[in-house]
């Protein structure tokens, strides 16, 4: 395991549980993530990037929701679990 990878599972597991709620999608906008987080998720073409960004979605939301949900990037796991967090 890579230091960064090592890193990255460390901070996951520091943060809250939170379980989304079906149908919610107010943390899937485009967010900035690590190249290292965005290793870990299927690569899209540009074209649904585009997409994505001219909707204000993130590129990995699907008509069921998240579709990388168990390998989230950070700032996702994060929306919803502090209130000083919005």
């Amino acid at each position: 395991m890579s230091c960064d990878r090592h890193k990255i599972h460390f901070l996951r597991e520091l943060i809250p549980s939170f379980e989304c709620e079906p149908g919610c999608h107010d943390c899937c906008g485009p967010v900035t993530t690590s190249a290292q987080e965005m290793a870990r998720l299927p690569r899209k073409s540009q074209a649904e990037q585009d997409a994505a960004l001219e909707r204000l979605d993130c590129v990995h939301l699907g008509p069921q929701g998240c579709t990388v949900y168990e390998e989230r990037p950070m700032i996702c796991r994060l929306f919803g679990t502090t209130p000083r967090l919005a």
